[in-house]
């Protein structure tokens, strides 16, 4: 028996009761449409854990994880959504999964100095 999962003032909040399966993702995509990206992100990450999220939410978590900080976590879902994509068939939005994650990368070695040898901005 699960119990309701409901978003109070950004907190969780369990009532009594059992639900559908979906609730937590209905929520998650809904705090998406809304731009609430630090529900979205506990919401979609109860909703993958009480069962295998379809491509589209995986990125909707990604860009979630993202937008709070968490790049790694915005990676391994990333990595989820490719595998999702190409199970359901769909090539193209599973190549755009790895782009988004070799994006990341790129943003976050251009942020670093330069490795030892390799000179650094002209200035």
């Amino acid at each position: 028996m699960r119990t309701r999962s409901t978003w109070r003032h950004g907190t969780l909040a369990e009532a009594s009761g059992t639900v559908a399966d979906g609730d937590d993702l209905a929520i998650g995509l809904e705090s998406v449409r809304r731009l609430a990206w630090g529900d979205a992100y506990r919401a979609l990450r109860l909703a993958e854990r009480s069962g295998s999220l379809a491509g589209e939410d995986l990125e909707a978590l990604a860009a979630a994880a993202y937008l709070l900080g968490y790049v790694d976590e915005c990676r391994q879902a990333l990595q989820r959504g490719h595998r999702a994509y190409l199970a359901a068939g769909n090539p193209r939005r599973a190549a755009r999964c790895l782009f988004w994650v070799a994006f990341t990368l790129l943003l976050e070695v251009s942020w670093h100095p330069p490795m030892a040898g390799l000179p650094g901005p002209a200035g």
